[in-house]
């Protein structure tokens, strides 16, 4: 959950209160939730945190997240990585706050069309097309990396 907040918000400092926020709910009703819609009420939670967050006139969400690559890897290697993350991440930021979810839900954390779905409110036909639309402006960018 922390990982889809902080690329949502772009914000470790939101993040972990978006999160710290979320995951004391299904504390509190920890006997009326079963395992089975625990994950999809925890992705729910987060996403609508976030755009709260996202949406709140105070937001002013610092966008220098740690991008560094794994600490074993070549120079230049890491040097190329951290380039496509924040071009990546910067076509991020362009989004809309449900597109930037879905995109995050499905590209990055692999849940189904179902279940995000689901966590942004949306009808799985309606939520195609949100992602269809979402998955234009990290590509378009991202095609000199290819």
């Amino acid at each position: 959950m922390f990982r889809f907040a902080a690329k949502m918000l772009d914000h470790r400092g939101a993040a972990e209160d978006v999160v710290q926020e979320v995951f004391v709910g299904p504390w509190r009703k920890l006997a009326q939730l079963n395992d089975a819609t625990l994950v999809g009420w925890l992705y729910r939670g987060t996403a609508d945190r976030c755009v709260n967050v996202i949406r709140a006139p105070q937001a002013d969400v610092d966008l220098d997240l740690p991008r560094s690559p794994r600490t074993d890897a070549q120079p230049e290697h890491a040097a190329l990585i951290s380039g496509r993350l924040a071009v990546l991440t910067e076509a991020l930021r362009q989004l809309t706050s449900q597109q930037r979810a879905c995109w995050l839900l499905h590209e990055v954390h692999g849940r189904s069309y179902e279940e995000i779905a689901e966590v942004v409110g949306a009808h799985p036909v309606a939520f195609r097309g949100r992602i269809a639309r979402a998955r234009v402006q990290p590509a378009e960018v991202m095609k000199p990396w290819r």
